[in-house]
Order: structure tokens, then C-alpha cells, then sequence
């Protein structure tokens, strides 16, 4: 019964054993003492800011583990910068100019060194004992800082812009040059429509020249017996005079989309000038040149084109004196 009980805590002992010498060798396979064990050689990367790195984070090029933090403290010969001591594997060799990087494994993840190999063939591998610099990771205080910073200028550019509608509101948007533009623009509407009347009596025009030519040719047919020659002559003549009608009618046409033109330009300007384009925002923008405009405005409505009869009439001046249009009197 004593040997059963002996032979049976052999057995439990030696399971025991092996079981725990499985779990060491999966350790060792799977978790960081088999890069401890690995053969490193030592260089140092210098940062502004190590953030939350730790001795003993992982460096990795590419997502491949090439080594690990040994040390993090000041540099000894800057002290404004962060000394940290990297062991890379004796079997990654990385180029000179190859960046390191302060990196975090998601939002609340530990940090670890990123590092970009330079693929550049050109360049040597690095030595042991180099010095490298290091970007240092984002700070989430100074984006806050330049988030409020973004803010608070839109926020005075948004002011800025409201006062300029103020001015145009209060400049070039008043009744007085609202009933200015107007003016002109009634007077260019009745330019139109005078060429209208022109361009429908053009047409009245052509149409009894071509009734009389059709009893001109009428005439003519009823000659026809008279003589070959003068009926040649006859049609010579009325294809001749067709030509003119034609190069009128084209002439008055031509005419007509001029002055539609005329009216597209100044419906752009109207456009402009409610957009705040142009003359209109140099007028926000420079006092002096508003002033200038006003005295224009007013030298107008004395002298030029803006010149009203009851303004310019004395008390002995007669009252049928004519209103000028564009600097010229109407007869």
C-alpha cells in the first residue's frame, strides 16, 4: 500500500514538472524573454518630449519588433531634450536617416517607438553608440491650444465681416444712390426702346421696298416681249437692291444684340456691386475714396449727368430750360 502511494506521487510530481516546464518554454516563446534573450547592440535617440514612453517599450520598424527601450532620462549634453537608450536586435540593421517616432497603440494604448527605415541603398548602416533624432509624440494640450486659437479667429474675421455689411448697408446701399442708379437706369431703358422703334421702322422699310420690287417685276414680265437684254438689265438691278436689304437688315440685327450686351453688362455689374465686388469693396474699405465718390456724385447732380432742373434754376432763370441726359441737353 506504502509503494502504491510513493509510485502514485512520483507520477503527480513528475506531470507537475513537465507542465511547468511547458508553461516556461511558452513564456519564453511568446512573451518578452525571448527578446531579452535576443543579442542587441545599443544606440540613442534623442526627443523634445518622451510623453508617457517606459522602459522596456517595444521597438518596432514597420510593425516588426527590431528591439526595446532600455533607458529614458536627460540628455546630458542638452538639457532640454530627452535621452533615450534603444537596444536593437544584432539582426536588424537600419539605415542613416531612418526616422524614429513616438508612437501609441490606440487611444489609451502603451508607447512604443515606431521606427521608418530610409530605403535609400546609398546610405550606411547605423553603428553602435549613434545618436539619432526622434519625433516626440502629439500633445493633446497644445491641439486644444490651437483649436481655441482657430476659433477665436474666425470668431473676430465673423465681426469683421459684419461691420463691412454695416458700411455697405450704410455707404453705397442708401435710398440716394438706390434712386440715382434708377434714374440711369430708366434712361438706358428708354435708349432701348427708341432703337426698337428704329429697328421695327427699318422693317416697315424693307417690306414696301420689296412690294414695290415685286411690281417693278411685274412691270417688267409684262415688258418682257419688248426685249431680252432690258429684262436682264431689269434683274441685274433687283438682285443688286435685295443685296442692299440684306447687309441693312444684318446692320440693324447687329445693333440690336449690341444693346442687349449693353443690358447683360450692366445686370452683371448691378450683380457686383450687390455682392460687394469691385469699386463697391473699395469703397468699404477706403473712407477717402467714398468721399471722393460722394463729391463725384454731387459735382453730377449740379453739372453732369445727374443734373436736375430744379437744383440748377435761379429765380430769374425761365422754367422750360430742358434736363440734361449724360452731360448733353435734350431738344
Amino acid at each position: 500500500m506504502e509503494e502504491t502511494s510513493t509510485g502514485m506521487a512520483v507520477r503527480v510530481g513528475a506531470f507537475a514538472a513537465l507542465a511547468l516546464a511547458m508553461a516556461a518554454a511558452l513564456i519564453i516563446r511568446f512573451g518578452k524573454i525571448e527578446q531579452r534573450a535576443r543579442e542587441t547592440y545599443r544606440i540613442y535617440a534623442v526627443f523634445k518630449d518622451a510623453g508617457n514612453l517606459i522602459p522596456g517599450a517595444n521597438v518596432s520598424a514597420l510593425s516588426v519588433p527590431v528591439g526595446r527601450v532600455a533607458t529614458i532620462g536627460l540628455d546630458e549634453r542638452r538639457t532640454d531634450r530627452v535621452r533615450v537608450t534603444i537596444d536593437l536586435f544584432t539582426d536588424t540593421q537600419l539605415r542613416r536617416g531612418s526616422q524614429f517616432a513616438i508612437r501609441q497603440l490606440g487611444l489609451l494604448g502603451d508607447q512604443y517607438i515606431a521606427v521608418y527605415p530610409n530605403a535609400d541603398v546609398k546610405e550606411s548602416f547605423l553603428a553602435p553608440g549613434e545618436v539619432v533624432e526622434g519625433t516626440s509624440p502629439p500633445s493633446f494640450e497644445e491641439a486644444i491650444s490651437q483649436g481655441t486659437n482657430l476659433l477665436a479667429s474666425l470668431h473676430e474675421i465673423t465681426n469683421h465681416l459684419q461691420a463691412m455689411l454695416v458700411r455697405v448697408n450704410e455707404r453705397v446701399l442708401s435710398d440716394e444712390n438706390l434712386d440715382q442708379l434708377s434714374a440711369t437706369l430708366s434712361n438706358l431703358t428708354e435708349a432701348v426702346a427708341q432703337t426698337a422703334v428704329l429697328a421695327r421702322s427699318g422693317s416697315s422699310f424693307l417690306d414696301q421696298t420689296q412690294a414695290r420690287l415685286g411690281q417693278s417685276l411685274e412691270g417688267a414680265d409684262a415688258t418682257l416681249a419688248e426685249g431680252r437684254v432690258l429684262l436682264a438689265e431689269m434683274r441685274g438691278a433687283v438682285t443688286n437692291v435685295q443685296g442692299q436689304v440684306e447687309l441693312r437688315g444684318g446692320q440693324l440685327g447687329a445693333l440690336l444684340e449690341e444693346t442687349t450686351a449693353v443690358a447683360n453688362s450692366l445686370a452683371a455689374i448691378l450683380g457686383r456691386i450687390e455682392r460687394g465686388e469691385g469699386t463697391v469693396g473699395r469703397l468699404v474699405a477706403d473712407d477717402s475714396l467714398a468721399r471722393d465718390v460722394e463729391g463725384l456724385v454731387e459735382n453730377w447732380r449740379l453739372h453732369g449727368i445727374l443734373y436736375q432742373e430744379e437744383n440748377s434754376r435761379g429765380p430769374d432763370q425761365p422754367a422750360g430750360r430742358p434736363r440734361p441726359m449724360f452731360g448733353f441737353s435734350r431738344r
